[in-house]
C-alpha cells in the first residue's frame, strides 16, 4: 500500500493513543484488551508494550495474527494482520514513557 491511501491510513493511525488488541486463544475463543500504542512507524507498524508474563504472548505464539480496533468520537479503524513478540531492551527504552506504568500492576 503506497501513496495517498497509505498516507491517510498512517495519519489516522497516528491520531490514536490506545487500541483494543484482539488475539485468539485456543480453537474458538477471542480475547480483547486495551493497549497503549507505543509507536506507529512510518511503515505503518504498531508497537505495544506488555509484560513478559502476559497471557497474550502465549496466544500470539500459538496463533500469530491479531486484530487492532481503534475508535474515538468521530473515527474508527479496524486492522488485522500478522504479529510477533519482540524482546528488545533497547527498543523498550526507546518506547517507554513514565505514564506507561499505569498499564502495569507493579508500575
Amino acid at each position: 500500500m503506497h501513496g495517498a491511501r497509505f498516507d491517510k491510513l498512517l495519519a489516522l493511525l497516528k491520531g490514536f493513543d490506545s487500541a483494543m488488541l484482539t488475539t485468539r486463544r485456543g480453537r474458538d475463543e477471542l480475547r480483547s484488551r486495551p493497549m497503549r500504542i507505543a509507536q506507529v512507524t512510518d511503515r505503518g507498524r504498531l508497537w505495544f508494550i506488555t509484560s513478559v508474563d502476559s497471557g497474550k504472548l502465549d496466544e500470539l505464539t500459538e496463533f500469530p495474527f491479531a486484530n487492532v480496533s481503534l475508535q474515538d468520537r468521530r473515527r474508527f479503524l479496524s486492522i488485522s494482520g500478522a504479529v510477533r513478540a519482540v524482546r528488545d531492551r533497547y527498543k523498550l527504552r526507546e518506547l517507554w514513557r513514565v505514564d506507561e506504568r499505569a498499564w502495569f500492576d507493579k508500575g
